[in-house]
């Protein structure tokens, strides 16, 4: 079953899963194997996916027209959508935020990929380039700092 949002999504013509394709807002998606995901490494993966995602999520909460207020939710729905675990920011102040990540299928949760996305994302939240930082793991949730 698909999630509220992409439901959401599909009623207005913006999430379309037809023909060997996905897109989401306009902009085609890939579904790969988290194993994939999770033997990327280095400094440069890490560069271009917080790059690319800073782009796309400023991209989509254009498109969506969300207000400063309803920025955290919808960065967390959006975040959900791409399948490697459920964001949750847990304090913003300034040009910081806590986040938790739960239940990844990405195995470690200092992998480049999670750390990039993350940043990317914190990057339109925070309005200026910031870095996620692994802080902690309990069970399936890692803990980031993002500053």
């Amino acid at each position: 079953m698909l999630s509220t949002f992409l439901q959401k999504l599909d009623f207005v013509h913006q999430f379309k899963m037809t023909d060997g394709a996905i897109g989401v807002l306009g902009v085609k998606q890939a579904m790969l194997p988290a194993s994939i995901l999770d033997s990327l490494k280095g400094d440069e993966v890490y560069s271009a996916f917080k790059e690319h995602s800073q782009k796309e999520f400023k991209a989509y909460l254009s498109k969506i027209g969300e207000t400063e207020e309803g920025k955290v939710h919808m960065l967390e729905k959006l975040y959900n959508t791409m399948g490697i675990g459920k964001l949750h920011v847990l304090s913003v102040d300034g040009s910081k935020a806590v986040i938790e990540l739960h239940e990844s299928p990405i195995a470690d949760g200092k992998n480049v990929v999670l750390r990039g996305v993350i940043a990317g994302a914190s990057s339109v939240l925070l309005k200026k380039s910031v870095d996620a930082h692994f802080k902690a793991r309990k069970g399936s949730t890692f803990a980031y700092s993002v500053e």
